[in-house]
């Protein structure tokens, strides 16, 4: 019987190519790009399963105390001994020095070096091709590489026992090599070097001299619990022996950073540890998925039920003939099934085609092997499972119930429900056009607008604490560049890293504040272009070290009066206020500006920093930068010359939005396509049942524009309906997404206008193309049987 069903479906697929393609096609397509979300959301949400310690094992972050969303993963050297020898309920921990800095191994500068303890490989679960993993870093001045590493310094000789120089200063011994991480594993690394080296590297010792208590610092700490059910008591502990330590040596502080532990396994959708993975758009992603795939199958069932007719009479007969409900469900279950299975096959197949450009996209690297793994083939199983049952599941029940007598007489059937699935289809999509639509704009309106600060034309280059003591040299060659017209030097350069510093003192006792410290030299500001609201009355207020420029947030933020020239600095023991400037963006949009202390360091940069460059405007870049090049080569450094435009630095920082509008704006092409493909199917069936009627009509003189208008009049006052329910409904969503940014644009109504008329145009020129064919055909061919 089911060979029945099989050959029958088949040779009805064959001889409907046009509704066999329709359905095939739109549904493949959709499979394709559920597969690839369905890749991306497994991925995300897979981190760190592999670890077997995995659900004992917590890091420790601390919360400022001034902003309550401002968090770090990041503890002192001395914490983690601290705690561990200070709670019962710690078995072992394990320090990531996550600020490692840039350097060399041999003539490689490897991609994430990391310095850890050397219980490293007891605490997780990475693999060793060749090692001991109890010993491999149990002596100072070893290092483990991983397997891609140990490869491209050694090829295929082995690399254990070999010595490699660090930085020309050090030389560390190779002891094992790692299989490369998996792509899921929160902690990447191409290079282990043993943490206990610190005690024997002078441009470390500072980091343990000056990390003795417990508080934030460099080391993501990892603590591994006899149980998970001794988190509070250890917890309790932490915070104990964090209340005793402080320094407060510069600022006024008095320490009330609150201490949490967050388990392994959360770490990497946390944003409160700084991945750029946001649940926001895991979640966006899952709805697109499932919006696709249901426009894909609404398609399906919306023409299996329109081709009721058709096979009405076939019905009528194999239930006169004795077929019972069940015949006729399986059958039609088995038909969804061969549809889906075609379709998936396609999927497969188009998944293969654009899975790499996909992870492009998203910036994204995920494993080879990952698309085998068990998860994933399980995922993308129950997504083929789900597909067939969903496809099959309305046809077959609606269609097996017809009474036999009015299956004979050929009826039409579930118009009704057909109009409502394709007024949603058509929501969605007028939907996601919107969004589409809203979410360019933000991210134009990021990139365009004035942010104190001219971004245009400004080169930064960094340089290390090697070439530090001649950076002023450096710095004044570049300045006799042609090309160049402002210098100036800043301890993080722009749109990266900043330093803060925390207030705590009188009237912030209870509520601290935090404020971004930017240390840079007396000509950051007219280098770059800022306003001054109040200028300096010393025009030499930069060579005074105690004297700070702050910005007009601050000013109203610390309750200070109008002018404050001439006051001292909240929060520094010893300073004086210099000036005001006018807000300027240093870190994103997203967020309105801090605070901001500005401290003119002149001559103390010696852990390195950057040189800012303004350039001319008709300056030839590459010109520019071969010269810049060979002046850093004359000037001892650990790295090559590298440089970063600041309009590119200010533009990554919108990464994420970026690369999510991209995305969407794809899956929004595919869910039109979806949807008009859905409606071109049904406009052809319905055209086609009327083609007798068109040819009458035509006999008795109606024109070519009635007979359109008579054959598309209700699909476009279907599509019609969906615009006018999609607009307030994506203006709804977009008001709530547009709420997480400090600085947004609005959802004007010309937004929703443009979009719907967009929709309806393509509603108009898909069912048209059909219309029009009929109507302009000779009535003779259509009325020859009568």
């Amino acid at each position: 019987m089911l060979r029945n069903y099989i050959a029958t479906a088949w040779r009805g697929l064959l001889k409907n190519p046009v509704y066999s393609a329709i359905n095939i096609g739109g549904l493949g397509t959709a499979l394709c790009a559920c597969l690839l979300i369905l890749l991306y959301l497994v991925h995300e949400y897979s981190y760190d399963l592999f670890q077997a310690n995995r659900d004992r094992t917590f890091s420790i972050y601390s919360v400022s105390p001034a902003d309550k969303a401002s968090f770090s993963e990041s503890m002192s050297f001395m914490t983690g001994p601290r705690l561990a020898q200070a709670a019962p309920g710690v078995v072992r921990y394990t320090r990531v020095d996550m600020f490692p800095g840039k350097f060399r191994l041999g003539d490689v500068v490897p991609r994430k070096p990391l310095f850890v303890d050397d219980n490293f490989f007891q605490q997780f679960s990475f693999r060793l091709d060749k090692g001991d993993p109890a010993t491999v870093l149990n002596r100072p001045f070893t290092i483990v590489l991983s397997r891609t590493l140990a490869q491209k310094l050694y090829g295929s000789e082995d690399p254990v026992g070999k010595r490699l120089s660090y930085n020309g200063k050090y030389t560390f011994e190779v002891t094992g090599v790692a299989a490369d991480p998996p792509s899921n594993a929160y902690l990447d690394f191409d290079a282990l070097c043993s943490l206990s080296s610190f005690a024997f590297m002078e441009d470390k010792q500072w980091t343990i001299k000056m990390e003795q208590n417990v508080e934030p610092g460099n080391f993501k700490t990892y603590i591994q619990l006899r149980s998970a059910a001794d988190t509070a008591s250890v917890l309790h502990v932490l915070r104990q022996l964090a209340a005793h330590h402080l320094d407060t040596t510069y600022y006024h502080t008095t320490g009330s950073y609150r201490y949490a532990l967050e388990p392994m396994q959360q770490e990497h959708l946390e944003m409160h540890v700084g991945r750029a993975t946001e649940h926001e758009y895991l979640r966006i992603f899952s709805i697109v998925a499932g919006l696709i795939l249901a426009l894909a199958l609404i398609n399906y069932m919306s023409l299996a039920t329109a081709r009721a007719s058709v096979r009405a009479r076939e019905i009528g007969v194999r239930k006169t003939l004795g077929a019972g409900k069940g015949n006729l469900a399986t059958q039609f279950y088995v038909e969804s099934a061969l549809y889906a299975g075609l379709a998936f096959a396609l999927g497969l197949l188009l998944f293969g085609l654009f899975k790499e450009p996909f992870l492009e996209l998203l910036r994204l690297h995920i494993d080879d092997a990952f698309t085998g793994s068990p998860r994933f083939i399980a995922a993308a199983a129950l997504l083929m499972a789900v597909t067939i049952l969903l496809a099959g599941s309305y046809p077959a029940l609606v269609m097996s119930a017809f009474n036999p007598m009015d299956n004979i007489s050929a009826p039409s059937r579930g118009r009704a429900v057909r109009r409502v699935l394709t007024v949603l289809q058509f929501t969605v999509a007028t939907a996601m056009i919107i969004s589409l639509t809203v979410m360019k704009k933000q991210i134009y309106f990021f990139l365009h607008k004035d942010i104190g600060l001219n971004r245009e034309h400004l080169l930064m280059v960094r340089f290390d604490r090697t070439m530090a003591p001649h950076y002023q040299a450096f710095q004044a060659e570049v300045a006799a560049l042609p090309a160049v017209t402002a210098t100036s030097v800043s301890l993080n350069g722009l749109f990266g890293g900043i330093g803060m510093i925390t207030i705590q003192d009188g009237a912030f006792a209870a509520n601290p504040l935090m404020v971004t410290d930017m240390e840079t030299d007396s000509a950051f500001i007219d280098a770059l272009q800022i306003r001054w609201r109040l200028r300096p009355t010393d025009p030499f207020w930069s060579a005074d070290p105690r004297n700070v420029v702050l910005n007009e947030t601050a000013v109203k933020a610390l309750g200070l009066p109008a002018d404050p020239r001439g006051l001292r600095a909240p929060g520094m023991r010893v300073s004086k206020i210099a000036g005001v400037v006018k807000d300027f963006v240093f870190e994103s949009l997203i967020r309105k500006p801090d605070p901001v202390y500005i401290t003119a360091s002149n001559g103390s940069f010696g852990g390195g920093g950057t040189l800012l460059i303004r350039t001319r405007p008709d300056a030839d870049t590459h010109a520019l930068l071969a010269s810049l090049e060979k002046i850093y080569r004359r000037y001892p450094s650990l790295f090559p010359f590298s440089y970063q435009f600041a309009d590119d630095a200010f533009e990554q920082l919108y990464t994420t939005q970026i690369r999510m509008a991209g995305l969407l704006g794809a899956f929004t092409l595919l869910t039109i396509g979806i949807a008009c493909l859905g409606l071109f199917g049904l406009s052809t069936f319905a055209t086609l049942q009327r083609t007798k009627e068109v040819g009458i009509r035509k006999v008795l003189g109606a024109g070519v524009g009635t007979l359109v208008g008579l054959l598309t009049r209700d699909f476009l006052a279907l599509v019609g309906l969906a615009v006018v329910i999609a607009a307030p409904l994506a203006w709804w969503v977009m008001q709530g997404w547009l709420r997480q940014f400090a600085y947004r644009v609005t959802v004007s109504p010309w937004i929703l206008i443009v979009s719907g008329l967009g929709v309806a145009l393509l509603a108009i020129l898909t069912v048209s193309l059909q219309a029009l064919r009929t109507a302009r055909a000779n009535p003779v061919d259509s009325l020859r049987n009568e």
